[in-house]
């Protein structure tokens, strides 16, 4: 068979030995810990020493972080749905949007209508591409390497899910505001702020 040399100039013969090849990925990690900041445990240590004791924490520490951040995004959540039902209440949108003379009806349709679409794309990127086909479409769109996730037949269709859905929210973002200022004037930008917040929050409490 094909013979190699080794680092320290021994001359073997076949296909270089697992343990020799664990240890220098072992090194290499250990070497990328000065720019990732995740510990490594070098392939001579093993379970008890400082090493292994020491990345153990580390991953300890990050599960505790996650799970705390995770709870924290869940009570901010609440606070801004029961804030989001309250101006609702207080308010009485709904009834203002469809009785009051006073908003500016076709501007408050073209918001119902990119209310919609913007409602559609957010529905298929969660529920077709992210539940149904178990996708990360977050990832797919944000990936570093465009032309190998172009690949992928759901690159396309998420990216422009994603392009018109942002058209439809900067549509909504005018139109609320101009059609509903007549009614509550300067009172119209915190309300719909609430509700938008509201509208985001949510997101946590969907199965992703």
């Amino acid at each position: 068979g094909a013979s190699f040399e080794m680092g320290d100039g021994v001359r073997q013969r076949g296909v270089p030995q697992g343990r020799a090849i664990a240890h220098a990925m072992f090194k290499v990690f250990e070497e990328a810990e000065a720019f990732t900041g995740v510990p490594t445990v070098p392939a001579t240590d093993g379970p008890g020493s400082q090493s292994w004791a020491r990345a153990e924490k580390y991953w300890e520490d990050r599960h505790e972080r996650k799970t705390k951040d995770a709870v924290k995004n869940k009570v901010e959540a609440v606070f801004w749905l029961a804030a989001a039902a309250f101006v609702l209440n207080s308010t009485d949108l709904f009834h203002v949007m469809y009785r009051d003379e006073r908003v500016n009806r076709p501007v408050l349709n073209v918001g119902l209508i990119a209310t919609t679409v913007l409602l559609v794309c957010v529905a298929y990127l969660i529920v077709r591409v992210g539940i149904i086909a178990r996708v990360d479409w977050d990832k797919l769109y944000n990936a570093r390497d465009a032309s190998r996730a172009s690949k992928d037949p759901y690159y396309r269709p998420v990216c422009n899910a994603i392009g018109v859905g942002a058209s439809a929210f900067v549509t909504c973002v005018v139109s609320y505001p101009v059609a509903l200022w007549p009614v509550w004037s300067w009172w119209t930008i915190p309300i719909l702020f609430v509700l938008s917040m509201a509208m985001l929050m949510s997101m946590h409490f969907i199965p992703m």
